[in-house]
């Protein structure tokens, strides 16, 4: 065989096996991009206090690393997008419910609530891997009545 060729079939089977580590790569990866937190309710317009709250939670293991997190209320049953791997949100870092934080690996239970008050909501989300959580916070959410996708997102 010429030099040219051995060249050219040990490039390609060098790039196969490039792909094929990729390939494996990604299907053992556990973790995602976004993860979100929540569930869809029908919230008055009209709220008042000691109306009760309304909570989810879930255990997730996260990878280290910075993320944004973020409150959601999106009107409409968008969970399953939201839910998605690869959603990206553009939130406003300065918003009250959005936040950079470093978060190191491990699994953590992620609870979000959504809390009535006179004529308006609170949300709070932790993150706790078991040594003291993280907590985000956001007050004076003004809402109309309606179906609203509520939680808390993460982007990695």
């Amino acid at each position: 065989m010429k030099l040219n060729t051995i060249r050219k079939m040990v490039a390609a089977g060098a790039l196969a096996l490039g792909l094929v580590g990729v390939a494996d790569t990604q299907a053992m990866a556990t973790t995602y991009s976004s993860a979100f937190d929540g569930r869809y309710l029908y919230l008055t317009g009209s709220p008042v206090e000691g109306g009760g709250s309304a909570c989810s939670s879930r255990q997730i293991y996260l990878a280290a690393g910075d993320y944004v997190w973020g409150m959601v209320t999106d009107q409409g049953d968008d969970t399953a997008t939201i839910a998605g791997d690869g959603i990206y949100r553009s939130f406003d870092m300065n918003s009250p419910g959005v936040r950079s934080i470093y978060l190191a690996a491990g699994t953590y239970s992620w609870n979000d609530c959504i809390t009535q008050h006179n004529g308006y909501y609170s949300m709070t989300s932790t993150l706790d891997a078991g040594y003291g959580p993280a907590t985000l916070y956001a007050s004076n959410i003004y809402l109309a009545s309606g179906g609203y996708t509520v939680g808390s997102l993460l982007e990695h």
